[in-house]
C-alpha cells in the first residue's frame, strides 16, 4: 500500500485499514526523522560543532589550528545573534488608544495601558522572545503562544 492511499486510514475497513494505519505511522516516523536530522545539523552549524571530516577531526578544531579564529569560521551564528539582538529584543506591547475621545475615555484608555504593561512584564516576555527567535532560526521550531486564562 503506498503512502498516500494510508494517509486515508479512517476510509478503509478491516485488515486493510490496520495495515494503512501502520504504513501511515511509518511514513510520519520517516519524516519526523529527516526533520529532526536537519535541524540538528543547523544547531551543530551554529554552535560551530562542524564534525564528519575524515580520521574523525572535527572541521572547526582542524581550521583553528592553522589560524583561523571563531569569528573567521562561524557567519551563521553571527547573523543568527545580530538579528535576535536587534529583532528579539523589541518589546511588544498592546496599547489603548483613546484619540477623538472624550476626556473620561482617554484617561480609562490610560489606566488600560497600564494594566496592559503590567500583565505584559508579569510574562516575561522580554526574557522568552529572543530565546523563540532564535530557536526558529536555528530550527525552525521556536514560538510563542499566550493562551487567555481565567
Amino acid at each position: 500500500m503506498d503512502a498516500r492511499a494510508a494517509s486515508h486510514w479512517w476510509a478503509l475497513t478491516g485488515s486493510n485499514q490496520s495495515a494503512a494505519i501502520w504504513e501511515h505511522l511509518t511514513a510520519l516516523e520517516r519524516r519526523d526523522r529527516i526533520r529532526i536530522a536537519r535541524d540538528q545539523v543547523n544547531e551543530r552549524i551554529y554552535a560551530s560543532n562542524v564534525s564528519g571530516t575524515r580520521g574523525g577531526v572535527d572541521l572547526a578544531t582542524m581550521l583553528r589550528s592553522i589560524g583561523f579564529t571563531a569569528a573567521d569560521l562561524n557567519f551563521t551564528r553571527q547573523i543568527v545573534d545580530a538579528l535576535v539582538a536587534r529583532i528579539g529584543n523589541n518589546q511588544p506591547a498592546i496599547r489603548a488608544e483613546g484619540d477623538g475621545a472624550d476626556w473620561t475615555q482617554r484617561r480609562q484608555a490610560k489606566l488600560w495601558d497600564k494594566l496592559l504593561a503590567g500583565e505584559m512584564e508579569q510574562l516575561d516576555m522580554q526574557a522568552e522572545a529572543p530565546l523563540a527567535l532564535r530557536a526558529c532560526l536555528t530550527t525552525r521550531a521556536g514560538a510563542v503562544k499566550i493562551v487567555a486564562h481565567n
